[in-house]
């Protein structure tokens, strides 16, 4: 028998054992017994609607390697619990938050990118999230935690970080030494080639390509140049644009050569493939592009400072949150908290990393996942070191990031080198 005929069976047994009392109480109290039909059946519907079948509709975050993958471990994870029978998941990935000012309604639960979480949060967006109701909260990383509070308020809990990592050659002395963008191109260089692929052994890759990418290597430049962290709750002028954090920009720039710098790939991690044939000397891209480089036993990687002084690390967080929606369907909310916990799991983010032993090299937002990941992928011990510096911070924006992006990838062009 479904869970749904037994509630309809309860609410016929309530009704008939009512219909009986009145008759041996009389028409007497008829007003009474009234306000007592209703009240008892809105318990038996209660509790009969308690186990109709409801469905929860996720937004993933599309921009990792192996996005089926994350759909098929959350699914196993949250199916291998018999409490959520009764609770279908349907996934998306053509929700884009770079593209949109808002969470839409037809999405419970979303996926997003932490640059965005004061704006979506400050437009009412998003649920607060009880820190008593994160699982393992102790867990995640202590930056990742500050890093998704707005006025002291949690908005969701963090599935993965990422930042702009540097990679270079072991035994490849002069990117080992340079700490920070200035010393890095007294190494390096300038450098240019006709082609988008470099000579083997020569110059910088990275992509200078995207609007959004180059805005935020702009905003973290400013960070380092000021040595102090901002969450840029106040957006820096874009009428006053910063010399000093172009002039790293341009520094990147020359050592990639304007052709490597802007070439844009058919494939989000084909740089990270050029590297690992041996082309260029460097290489500046985020973690999971190591999943192209094949073999990684003398690859290095650190964070580089974007100034002339200490680094100080921004990590991208991607945010698994409730959307505002939900705030009045009390059910619906309880079961879309338990999939965040679900989604940010220890071991269920260990497990979509590893990917049946072909491992998606994505940084996860709990230290015990490092734990399990490095077991068989050693390079996590690398990267373990940089996710627990005690100077990293959550790279966050105010509540008008999109408008501003905007307004940036007008101007910003205009001071970088072969981008006017």
């Amino acid at each position: 028998m479904s869970r749904r005929k037994s509630g309809m069976g309860i609410r016929r047994i309530i009704f008939l054992l009512l219909a009986v009392a009145l008759q041996l109480t009389g028409c007497g109290q008829q007003a009474g017994q009234a306000d007592l039909i209703k009240e008892t059946g809105q318990a038996a519907d209660g509790l009969s609607g308690s186990n109709d079948g409801i469905t929860l509709n996720v937004a993933l975050f599309p921009y990792v390697p192996d996005v089926e993958y994350f759909q098929k471990v959350i699914t196993d994870a949250w199916e291998s619990d018999a409490s959520h029978d009764n609770v279908k998941l349907e996934f998306f990935t053509n929700w884009d938050c770079y593209d949109s000012t808002e969470v839409p309604d037809e999405y419970d639960v979303v996926v997003l990118d932490a640059i965005y979480l004061r704006e979506y949060a400050e437009k009412g967006e998003l649920l607060v999230v009880d820190e008593a109701d994160i699982n393992d909260y102790e867990d995640i990383l202590p930056f990742v935690r500050e890093g998704l509070k707005v006025d002291g308020k949690t908005y969701g809990i963090a599935e993965m970080i990422c930042a702009n990592l540097l990679f270079y050659r072991s035994g490849d002395i002069g990117p080992e030494l340079a700490e920070n963008v200035d010393r890095f191109y007294e190494v390096m260089g300038s450098y240019e080639y006709t082609q988008a692929e470099p000579e083997k052994g020569k110059g910088l890759i990275v992509d200078m390509s995207s609007g959004t990418g180059n805005i935020c290597f702009y905003l973290d430049a400013i960070t380092d140049e000021n040595a102090v962290y901002s969450d840029f709750a106040q957006m820096p002028d874009l009428d006053n644009i910063d010399e000093r954090a172009v002039q790293s920009l341009n520094e990147l720039i020359l050592m990639a050569g304007e052709t490597g710098a802007y070439y844009e790939t058919s494939g989000s991690y084909d740089r990270a493939g050029w590297f690992g044939s041996g082309c260029g000397r460097a290489y500046i891209g985020y973690s999971e592009s190591m999943a192209q480089m094949g073999a990684l036993e003398d690859v290095k990687i650190r964070t580089l400072s974007m100034a002339d002084r200490e680094d100080i690390p921004l990590f991208y967080a991607d945010v698994a949150a409730i959307n505002s929606s939900l705030s009045t369907d009390e059910r619906k909310k309880e079961y879309a908290l338990e999939l965040l916990n679900v989604m940010t799991d220890s071991d269920v983010v260990t497990q979509t990393i590893k990917r049946d032993n072909n491992c998606q090299f994505i940084l996860p937002a709990r230290s015990s996942c490092y734990t399990a990941l490095k077991e068989d992928f050693p390079v996590y011990e690398q990267l373990e070191a940089i996710v627990q510096k005690s100077n990293n911070h959550v790279f966050r924006m105010g509540n008008n990031a999109h408008e501003y992006i905007k307004k940036a990838k007008k101007i910003l062009p205009y001071y970088l080198l072969g981008d006017e």
